[in-house]
Parts: structure tokens; sequence; C-alpha cells
């Protein structure tokens, strides 16, 4: 007995099953990374999900007794450092798309209010710092188009968000009728869901302007805010992930504007129009305006396009009480 004792073996206990599955999924992962069996495809497809989608966020705020610009700072770094993991990981998977780096870069550089005093924001448009208009925290959509133009060779970006010829006649008329069925669809979205949208920021903007006609000052802030918006989510969609799914992804220019479309419908699920109806109609709208830059052979109509269907938005279905 006592000779079995001793060679007895008993087994360890197994491991929760949420650490199972991590240990499964990371070895799972070693081995197709060995085998280079993950398509390149899988990456970049993660990497422009990773970098629209809003992940849940710690709620753990910094002491009050530090001082304002302390605590500023401890934002930062734990908003910078939770987003540059993930996008290591992913862009150690072949082929090391840009795409991964979208997300950290974009962050990273929206946090330019965090270094500025608090009288010297205040001074500041709204809308540059992200308290109200469409371009969210520290004019984050600005800093996305920044960040996606530089992160891409300089021939991809003569390729990509190249100008093109300047629209004729034709075009313009094609834009217009595609403008007025699109704002037509906003209607009938906005009056059959009884909604405005859930865009904090664009709420915040029209607020006081609700229950009153617009003057022509307001129309044509409107109007230059709407063309800012177009032109940031255009060289973003339509220009840096629609290159990333052809040229990094191997995918065919279909199939390219299919993914960067359903990117910019999961993108606007907090947006107008909002919920997952939203995403379908904006999933439909990113197809659209994909087809129209092959089209047009550049990023010029799909920003005028999309220029209209956002003062839409702005001047009229926001505006609905």
């Amino acid at each position: 007995m006592q000779l079995e004792h001793r060679f007895s073996f008993r087994a360890p206990p197994p491991p929760p099953p949420r650490a199972f599955g991590y240990w499964i999924l990371a070895n799972q992962c070693k081995y197709y990374l060995a085998m280079n069996a993950i398509p390149p495809s899988v990456s970049v497809a993660a990497a422009a999900l990773y970098h629209h989608l809003d992940l849940p966020k710690s709620s753990t705020e910094p002491p009050l007794s530090r001082s304002h610009r302390k605590r500023q700072l401890s934002r930062l770094s734990s908003s910078v450092i939770g987003d540059i993991l993930p996008a290591a990981a992913l862009y150690a998977l072949p082929p090391h798309s840009a795409a991964a780096l979208l997300r950290p870069c974009s962050k990273l550089l929206r946090q330019w209010p965090a270094f500025l005093s608090k009288p010297t924001r205040n001074r500041l448009p709204k809308w540059l710092t992200g308290d109200s208009g469409p371009f969210g925290k520290g004019c984050g959509k600005f800093c996305e188009a920044i960040c996606a133009y530089f992160l891409l060779s300089s021939n991809d970006r003569a390729k990509f968000f190249q100008l093109g010829p300047l629209p004729g006649r034709n075009e313009l008329l094609l834009v217009l009728s595609l403008s007025l069925a699109v704002n037509l669809v906003l209607s009938l979205w906005s009056r059959l869901a009884r909604s405005r949208g859930n865009h904090k920021g664009v709420n915040a903007m029209t607020k006081k302007s609700l229950g009153r006609k617009l003057s022509f000052v307001e129309h044509l802030q409107l109007a230059l805010l709407a063309f800012g918006n177009a032109l940031c989510e255009e060289v973003v969609s339509r220009g840096f992930f629609y290159h990333e799914f052809i040229t990094s992804a191997h995918l065919s220019p279909n199939i390219a504007n299919a993914s960067q479309a359903l990117a910019f419908g999961i993108w606007h699920f907090n947006g107008i129009p909002s919920g997952f109806t939203g995403v379908g109609l904006t999933f439909v709208y990113g197809l659209i305006m994909g087809l129209l830059r092959n089209y047009g052979n550049g990023l010029p109509l799909p920003i005028l396009a999309h220029t209209v269907a956002d003062y839409f938005i702005f001047a009229v279905i926001v505006r609905k009480r």
C-alpha cells in the first residue's frame, strides 16, 4: 500500500473554462502563425472592426486629489496602452497591415486638448474639442483622416486618395438624384422609427436651434461641418480601408467595397441613422459610395454626395421635434 501511494498520480485540477478557452485560442493562433495559415483578409478585417467598434471602458477614475493635468495624463496613458496592446497583436499578424495602427495613432492624436489649460480649451470652438458637433472627442475624425493619410506610402496616397477629374454634368446629375433618394430614405426612417439618431455631438450642436428657422449663417456653418465630416469619413472608409482590403488583404474590388461598407455601417451604430436598422442602411449607403468612388476614379463624387446627405441630417433630421 505504501509503494502504491508513492507512485500514485493525482491529476491537476482542470483550469477554469474561460482560462481554458483562452489557452486553446492562444495555442491555435500560435499554430496558425507558425504554419502561416491565417489568410491576410482575416487580420485586415479584424483590424477594421477593432477600429470601428467602441469597446467597454474601465469605470475607474484617477483620484480627485490630483491636479487636472495629472488626471488628464493618467487617462491618456491608460487609453493609449489599452489601444496599443490589441493593435500590436493585430499588426503582428500577416500581412502586417497599417489598418491595425490607425486606432492607436488617431486615439493618441485626439488627446491634444489634455495638454491645454482649461481657459484655453474653453475659448476653442466646441466642435473642435468634441463637446458638440459630428467629429467626436478632440476632433477625432480629423485625427483619423490625418493618420490614415500618413500611414500609407506616397505612391498609395496618390492612388487611393486621388481627386480624379472634375465631375461633369452627368456626374452631378447622378449625385443629385442619389442625394434625393437618400434624403427620402432618411426621412422615412426618422418618421417610422420616431428617432433623430443617437449621435450626442450632433444633437448638442443643433439643440439651440430646435423649433425655429435657421439663419443663413447657421445654414452655412452646417454645410461646412457636413463637408468636413464627409471628407473625413470618405478618406478613412473609401480611401484608407478600401486600400487595405485591396492591397493588404488581396480582395477583389467588389469584395473590398463590401468589406469597407460593412465596417462603415458598424461605425454608425450610434450615428444617424442609428441602431441595427441604421447599420443596414449605412452599409448600403457605403456600398453606393464605393461604387461612386470607382465610377468617378476618385473621392470627389462620394464626398459631394456625402456632404449633401450630412447637411440634410444636420439641418432637417436632427432638428425634428
